[in-house]
């Protein structure tokens, strides 16, 4: 994914690489970390003031700290999102009623919070929440009628009429 730091481990792996003069390219090839990425992180090595050697004797606080040492702090999480992140766990046990949506779970979240996110950004975050939570998968309510016993339910009913012989 776009903008997200490597861990300390790939960082050190790279250090590596460096210091046995391997280039950029076979970096990449031995890595699979993109090359772009290895030249933004060559410019922060450089940008440290430290050789690649001092680097590596560092501690993975120390290195993190010297590497961001020249970044701006992060940006304040948007208030429309810590607001939705804090109604999850209500959201989620609720998902597991039967007859709940996330569509009425929508609604209500918009009557509560007007400013809050469009249906299909609030899906999204709901999604991500649920695979991080390791949820293997949500139980959904049937949007039809039975029309017979639960046992002999097939394909057919689900789209013929007995009573009136007709298709919907």
């Amino acid at each position: 994914m776009a903008n997200r730091p490597l861990n300390m481990q790939k960082i050190r792996q790279i250090l590596l690489f460096l210091e046995r003069g391997f280039s950029q390219r076979s970096i990449e090839r031995e890595t699979g970390i993109n090359r772009r990425t290895i030249a933004g992180y060559l410019q922060r090595f450089a940008d440290s003031g430290f050789s690649i050697a001092e680097l590596l004797f560092f501690s993975d606080v120390e290195l993190e700290a010297y590497l961001n040492a020249g970044k701006a702090e992060q940006v304040e999480k948007d208030p429309r999102r810590i607001h939705l992140e804090s109604q999850f766990s209500y959201l989620f046990s609720e998902l597991r009623r039967v007859g709940v949506t996330r569509q009425l779970l929508w609604q209500e979240y918009i009557n509560e919070y007007p400013d809050g996110f469009g249906y299909s950004r609030f899906c999204e975050l709901l999604q991500e929440h649920i695979r991080k939570q390791g949820a293997a998968a949500m139980k959904q309510s049937p949007p039809y009628r039975y029309t017979k016993s639960r046992m002999s339910m097939n394909y057919w009913d689900l789209w013929y009429r007995p009573n009136s012989n007709t298709v919907k």
